[in-house]
């Protein structure tokens, strides 16, 4: 498959920033999908991904790119605080979740969280069916028919994140 311009749709990053560091997570969508449809959309979805992060952690921010752009600007954001109890260590903020998806083209789409704490079985995947917070991310996602992949289709979104430890924080903390 051909490789498509990182601006070949238009993109929302919403930072998270507090205890685990400063990390974003980036979203796509539909031709013709307004900015305010984005923003709107992502918070809602957002929302629910704030059980995932530390109480101490906010998506604090937004920034734009319109389709065809490579430039982005600053957007109106209500931050969002964190859900999860607890205070981590330096060793849980290596922890990331990702939900995967995919278009009708077949190309992956990706949304991550860093630094956030999880408790994995041997697969390294929590199911939807397994968790209520998993299953509200997905149904989010899922709902949400503005965001879309690279190729600028909708995504049928996998029910189950992936969990695991980002080697370049971990090594970090191992140095810290």
């Amino acid at each position: 498959m051909a490789p498509l311009p990182v601006n070949s749709t238009a993109r929302l990053w919403v930072k998270k920033s507090g205890i685990s560091g400063e990390h974003e997570t980036m979203f796509r969508f539909i031709a013709g999908t307004s900015q305010a449809d984005a923003v709107n959309g992502v918070h809602v979805i957002m929302e629910e991904m704030a059980s995932f992060i530390w109480e101490d952690d906010t998506f604090i921010s937004a920034r734009w790119a319109a389709d065809g752009s490579n430039l982005s600007f600053p957007v109106a954001w209500d931050p969002i605080v964190g859900e999860n109890p607890g205070t981590p260590d330096e060793a849980q903020y290596p922890g990331f979740v990702s939900w995967v998806g995919r278009g009708a083209d077949g190309r992956e789409v990706r949304w991550t969280l860093q630094g956030v704490p999880f408790t994995a079985d041997d697969n390294y995947r929590i199911f939807s069916t397994d968790s209520v917070t998993v299953a509200a991310v997905c149904d989010a996602l899922a709902f949400e028919l503005t965001i879309a992949n690279i190729g600028s289709f909708h995504p049928i979104v996998y029910p189950y994140i992936n969990v695991g430890y980002n080697a370049y924080f971990q090594r970090k903390a191992r140095r810290s």
